[in-house]
C-alpha cells in the first residue's frame, strides 16, 4: 500500500493566506497556526484547497482517505479535522481535546458525496478543514492539516525522448521507475498526433511478462513523414495502468526528387524538383568543384516552398554541381532531411567579341583584312577569318583551318579580285557557344595602269576638305611661267582610311594679288585622260585673295587640278568640299 499527502495549497475563501500557517511538513508547534479565541471567535472553521494528484503520482486504486490535524487545547475543547465535496461539509465526531498538542483524524473509505469507492477525480475536487471550538480554554490552535490518501500503487513510469526518429520509424524510450503493488504485467508506448495518448491509440506493447523497474524501448513504424508525434511510456498491473508524461517528436520530411538543371545560356541554369512529401521547404546548395556534403557546405541557391528556381549570375564555362535537402521546423538533423537530390551542368561559353579593322596592303587584286578578338567567350576560337561579297552577302570565305585561338589581332589576305572595284567585307569568329559576326565594310581595289607623271605637288585631304600643305618652298613658283598640276587625294591614300568614291562639289583657289596676269584652272578625275578647262581666274585686283566657286560635279577618288599661267604670280592653297557616292 502506498501514501500520497496532501496539504494546504490555498485558502477556500478570501486571501489570509491562512493556510501557510498549517502547510508545515513539520510541526513548528505554535509558531505558526490557526486558531479560535473564547473570548471572541469561540468556533472557527478553517476550509483549504489541496493540490491535483497528478503532479505527484499517476494513480492506483483509493482505499481511504484520513485528515489529520495536529492542534492543542484541554477537556471540553474540540477540534473536528472535516472534508468538503460536492457543495457539502462532512465530519465525524471527535473526543474532547487533550492537553498539548495531539493528532485528531477522520477517515472515510467511500466517498460520502456519492457512496461509492473514491476516485482520483473526487480527491482533485476535495478540500479538507478544521472545526476549532474554545469552550474551556482561551485558545484552541492548529499548527498542521493535511489528508492521506491511501492506495494501491500502479506502475511509476518515466518517459524519455525518442530517439532514432526517421522518416516513418522512431524508437520511443521508457523507464519503469516503481511497480508499485506488483511487477507490470504490460509495458509500451503509445502515441498518437493529437496530444494525450492513452493505450486505446496506436501503441507497441510488451504483455505477457513480469516486468521490474527498469528501462525499455519500442520500435513505431508506420509513420507519416514531416509529422508532430505525441507519445508516452506506459506500465499496467492489475491496479491499473501508470503513464510517464508526454513526449513529442517530429519526423524527418522525405527529401526532394528529380533535381534537375538545365543551362539557359553563359550566365543561368534553371533548377526543378519534385517537393519531398511532408516537406516545409526545399534547401539547395550549389558548389564548383564538387558536390555539396551538407547543408553549410557551399553557396545557398534556395530556400522556399516551390519547385523551380532560376540560378542566375554565374559564371562562364564554369561547371556547378547542386544538391536539394528538405527542410520542416522542428525535425531532427536540424530539421534537414538525411537523403537529398543532387544534379550538376556547365554554363556556356559567351559568344567572342571580334572587331573589324581597315584594310591594308591594298593593291588592284589583292588586300590584307585586318581584325581583332578581344573577348574569346571564355574558350578558344576554333575558327575565324573573313566573309566577302560585291554585295554585303557573304560570297566568299577565308578562314584558317580549325584549331585552337587566343585573343587577339589576326590578318588574312584576299586575292584574285579584280581592279578598281568595291569589295564588302566583314570578320567573324567562332567558339563553342557559336559564332559572332561584324559588321561589314567596303575595300576599293586600287586602279589598274600607271600613276600619272609629271605630278609636282601631291597634296593630302582629310574629310574636312582642308588641304594641309602646298609644298615646302614658295619661292619655286615665282619669275617663271607655271604649268602644272597636283593631285587632291580624298580618300587619305597615306593612311587608307577612306575607300569610298567622292563627289567634288566647290573649290576654292587662293593667290596673293598681282599687277597683272590670269591663271587658267582645269580639272581631271585620276581615270580621265583628257582634262577639262573649269576657268580663268585674274590676278589683278584691290582684293587679296580671288574665291570663285566652281561645280565640275565630278565622281572620283583622286582628283587633279592644274594651274597655267605665264606671268609671275603666288599660289597660296585650295579649299574643296566633296561628299561620299551615294550619300546626301
Amino acid at each position: 500500500m502506498s501514501q500520497l499527502i496532501l496539504r494546504p495549497s490555498a485558502d477556500y475563501s478570501g486571501s489570509n493566506n491562512y493556510y501557510k500557517q498549517v502547510d508545515d511538513v513539520v510541526s513548528d508547534g505554535s509558531t505558526t497556526t490557526v486558531f479560535a479565541y473564547a473570548l471572541g471567535s469561540a468556533d472557527m472553521r478553517y476550509t483549504f484547497y489541496i493540490p491535483n494528484h497528478n503532479s505527484l503520482i499517476h494513480g492506483g486504486t483509493i482505499n481511504k482517505i484520513t485528515v489529520v490535524a495536529v492542534c492543542s487545547g484541554i477537556d471540553g475543547d474540540y477540534a473536528t479535522p472535516f472534508i468538503r465535496i460536492g457543495g457539502a461539509n462532512y465530519s465525524k465526531l471527535q473526543p474532547d481535546m487533550s492537553s498539548g498538542y495531539r493528532s485528531y483524524s477522520a477517515e472515510w473509505t467511500t466517498n460520502p458525496d456519492t457512496s461509492l469507492a473514491w476516485t482520483w477525480n473526487d480527491i482533485d475536487n476535495l478540500f479538507i478543514g478544521v472545526r476549532l471550538q474554545a469552550l474551556c480554554s482561551l485558545y484552541v490552535r492548529c499548527t498542521q492539516l493535511y489528508v492521506v490518501v491511501d492506495y494501491d500503487s500502479i506502475p511509476f513510469v518515466d518517459t524519455d525522448a525518442a530517439t532514432n526518429v526517421e522518416e516513418t520509424t522512431a524508437t520511443g524510450n521508457g523507464e519503469i521507475t516503481d511497480v508499485g503493488v506488483e511487477n507490470a504485467d504490460k509495458r509500451g508506448i503509445c502515441y498518437n498526433t493529437t496530444g494525450n495518448p492513452l493505450v486505446t491509440d496506436d501503441k507497441e506493447e510488451d504483455t505477457g511478462g513480469s516486468y521490474a523497474a527498469g528501462t525499455f524501448s519500442k520500435a513505431l513504424t508506420g509513420l507519416t513523414p514531416a509529422t508532430k508525434y505525441y507519445y508516452r511510456a506506459y506500465a499496467h498491473n492489475s491496479k491499473g495502468y501508470g503513464y510517464g508524461d508526454v513526449v513529442t517528436f517530429m519526423t524527418k520530411p522525405n527529401p526532394p526528387t528529380g533535381l534537375a538543371c538545365t543551362v539557359v545560356d553563359d550566365s543561368q541554369i534553371n533548377l526543378t524538383w519534385t517537393k519531398g512529401t511532408g516537406a516545409e521547404k526545399t534547401k539547395i546548395i550549389r558548389k564548383v568543384g564538387s558536390y555539396p556534403t551538407s547543408v553549410a557546405d557551399g553557396d545557398e541557391v534556395y530556400f522556399g516552398t516551390g519547385n523551380s528556381y532560376s540560378d542566375t549570375g554565374l559564371d562562364r564555362v564554369t561547371h556547378y554541381y547542386y544538391r536539394a535537402w528538405s527542410y520542416k521546423t522542428g525535425a531532427p538533423n536540424s530539421g534537414y532531411s538525411d537523403v537529398y537530390s543532387s544534379d550538376d551542368d556547365t554554363t556556356l561559353a559567351q559568344y567572342p567579341t571580334i572587331t573589324i579593322n581597315n584594310a591594308t596592303d591594298i593593291l588592284s587584286d589583292e588586300f590584307t583584312a585586318n581584325a581583332t578578338i578581344s573577348d574569346d567567350g571564355g574558350v578558344l576560337i576554333d575558327e575565324r577569318g573573313f566573309q566577302y561579297g560585291l554585295t554585303k552577302v557573304a560570297t566568299w570565305n577565308n578562314t584558317e583551318s580549325l584549331g585552337s585561338y587566343e585573343e587577339g589581332d589576326f590578318d588574312l589576305a584576299i586575292e584574285s579580285l579584280s581592279s578598281n572595284t568595291y569589295y564588302w567585307i566583314r570578320a567573324f569568329a567562332t567558339n563553342a557557344r557559336g559564332t559572332t559576326y561584324t559588321d561589314w565594310i567596303a575595300v576599293e581595289t586600287a586602279a589598274s595602269g600607271d600613276t600619272p607623271s609629271n605630278t609636282l605637288i601631291t597634296l593630302t585631304g582629310d574629310i574636312s576638305g582642308y588641304v594641309s600643305q602646298l609644298h615646302g618652298d614658295e619661292n619655286n613658283d615665282l619669275d617663271y611661267p607655271y604649268d602644272a598640276y597636283f593631285v587632291i587625294a580624298t580618300d587619305l591614300s597615306e593612311s587608307n582610311s577612306l575607300v569610298f568614291k567622292k563627289r567634288l562639289l566647290d573649290l576654292f583657289n587662293y593667290f596673293r594679288t598681282e599687277d597683272a596676269g590670269d591663271i587658267t584652272v582645269s580639272i581631271k578625275c585620276d581615270h580621265e585622260t583628257t582634262w577639262r578647262e573649269i576657268g580663268t581666274l585674274s590676278l589683278t585686283g584691290d582684293d587679296d585673295v580671288v574665291l570663285p566657286h566652281l561645280a565640275p560635279d565630278e565622281l572620283g577618288r583622286h582628283f587633279l587640278i592644274k594651274f597655267m599661267g605665264n606671268n609671275v604670280f603666288r599660289y597660296l592653297g585650295t579649299i574643296f568640299k566633296f561628299i561620299v557616292q551615294g550619300e546626301r
